[in-house]
């Protein structure tokens, strides 16, 4: 997702303003409810199956689609654990059957949410009959916003989050290997190992602390289209950082002051 970000970024906003003049950018927008309709549904991302029996907040696909002149990309966003290639092959196969796009254009991704039904085996079984209603609905939002391309003007951003996001997986020395769940000792990283845990060596990585804003206005009056941010981090450990809702504050204003406009 990342790398093709900034692939996708550099396409956009690499484009001179003399070819901006000859090909201008067109924007749409639109989201769909994917919330499931037969309950229980089984609930993906845990290490036991569990089931949910309501919807306490809807689920969405989020699609924004992109055209200059005859380059058109899709990006869409679902609120899903995790979706695999089959399913999004298949919401794909859907889409170019009412649009001419082509497959290699569209990038489908989910918000890994733990809190939706299972679209694949992940700790859990696929809910097959979800997966089946949530397929031509993703697909939808897709028609939708290609429906809904209107000339645009883009703005984007970044800032350094490095404060926001963390390793949580870390390298268990050779001595301090853990048993897996087949009985073997064989666990040689680990999230979550403690706080100065001796049993520990280091991160296995490094983090990605850019944070990517790209938002969408009218081009004849300015009206919100969509905005979209990248952030790599499990977004579910915002909830514990008691100062991010100042932060994004923050992050916003410096959106607008700092925003570049292409028209």
């Amino acid at each position: 997702m990342r790398r093709f970000l900034t692939l996708f970024f550099c396409w956009i906003f690499s484009t001179s303003a003399d070819l901006l003049a000859l090909e201008p950018l067109e924007a749409g927008a639109a989201t769909v409810d994917i919330s499931p309709k037969k309950l229980p549904a089984i609930r993906n991302g845990g290490f036991l199956q569990a089931m949910a029996d309501r919807v306490d907040d809807p689920l969405h696909a989020r699609a924004l689609v992109l055209k200059s002149g005859d380059t058109t990309v899709v990006l869409c966003v679902v609120d899903s654990c995790m979706l695999p290639t089959d399913v999004c092959e298949s919401i794909k196969a859907l889409v170019v059957k009412e649009l001419s796009l082509k497959t290699d254009h569209i990038l489908i991704s989910s918000t890994h949410t733990h809190s939706a039904p299972g679209a694949m085996c992940l700790g859990t079984r696929k809910d097959e009959a979800y997966t089946a209603q949530m397929i031509p609905q993703v697909a939808e939002a897709i028609v939708k916003a290609h429906a809904a391309l209107t000339p645009a003007k883009a703005g984007w951003a970044q800032v350094d989050a490095h404060a926001f996001t963390n390793c949580r997986r870390w390298i268990r020395r050779p001595d301090k290997m853990i048993t897996d769940p087949f009985g073997e000792v064989s666990v040689r990283a680990m999230m979550h190992p403690g706080y100065e845990s001796p049993d520990v060596v280091g991160p296995s990585g490094p983090t990605d602390p850019q944070l990517s804003l790209l938002s969408l206005v009218r081009a004849d009056n300015d009206e919100p289209i969509a905005m979209m941010a990248n952030f790599s981090i499990d977004y579910l450990f915002l909830i514990f950082i008691g100062c991010h809702l100042q932060y994004l504050l923050n992050l916003v204003f410096f959106f607008f002051v700092q925003v570049n406009i292409l028209s």
